[in-house]
């Protein structure tokens, strides 16, 4: 209004793909997004509960192990992966490729600090926060998954929502084998970029709610956790 208009009026341009947002089927494979589905509509219509898991899964051949070491219930429809994205972990930057890519971390992260601490004497290590989703560099160190993880989760469970606390549900050398596999069926829905500092493992309700583009191949989206 400072100009002499009446009002004041914005305008807002955002990548369909950019923060907390959802991927459906078009966005790797071109025959389904010329069909045109609906990101909202299917969002919609999955069941209420998900399994959440607060783990972190590897992104080299190992993840198969880690994968079946989660124990998804059959029957569970959504699973949210809190993962080192979001955590905190003692450990020198030049040690970290090691401890976080060829360990299951979900298993060994206390020894990892262990060791760390008596083989290395590290005693005076760096406390590293990861929590990625609040840094405006695109970090591609992130945790994610490998081809063979996603299909892993594809072919043992029946998990149909898939939600990561990074913007790409596959690590970075793999992100388009493993959304190709997820996607593939047209049945999984794949919401990245969460941001789930403050959530507890455990059973929740969750609602997504992306935006209602028709024919879109992603939509920004809010997830609420009751």
């Amino acid at each position: 209004m400072k100009n002499g208009s009446d009002y004041n009026f914005s305008e807002l341009k955002l990548p369909l793909h950019a923060g907390t947002h959802v991927d459906a089927p078009g966005h790797f494979y071109d025959n389904y997004f010329d069909q045109g589905s609906c990101v909202a509509c299917r969002c919609s219509q999955r069941q209420e509960y998900y399994w959440y898991a607060k783990v972190a899964f590897m992104v080299d051949s190992n993840i198969s192990q880690v994968m079946k070491s989660l124990h998804i219930p059959k029957g569970v429809k959504r699973v949210l992966f809190r993962t080192l994205n979001t955590d905190s972990l003692l450990i020198l930057m030049w040690l970290r490729t090691f401890f976080v890519y060829r360990l299951s971390i979900s298993k060994l992260l206390t020894d990892a600090i262990f060791i760390a601490f008596k083989i290395f004497q590290l005693g005076n290590c760096p406390r590293v926060f990861r929590r990625l989703m609040y840094k405006k560099e695109f970090d591609s160190s992130f945790v994610g998954f490998t081809k063979d993880g996603a299909q892993w989760l594809v072919d043992n469970t029946d998990v149909k929502l898939v939600g990561t606390d990074y913007l790409s549900v596959g690590a970075f050398d793999y992100a388009t084998a493993a959304h190709l596999v997820f996607l593939k069926s047209k049945e999984i829905i794949l919401v990245e970029g969460l941001k789930l500092d403050d959530v507890q493992a455990g059973i929740y309700s969750v609602h997504c709610l992306p935006l209602r583009l028709v024919g879109s191949e992603g939509s920004p989206i809010r997830c609420i956790l009751m």
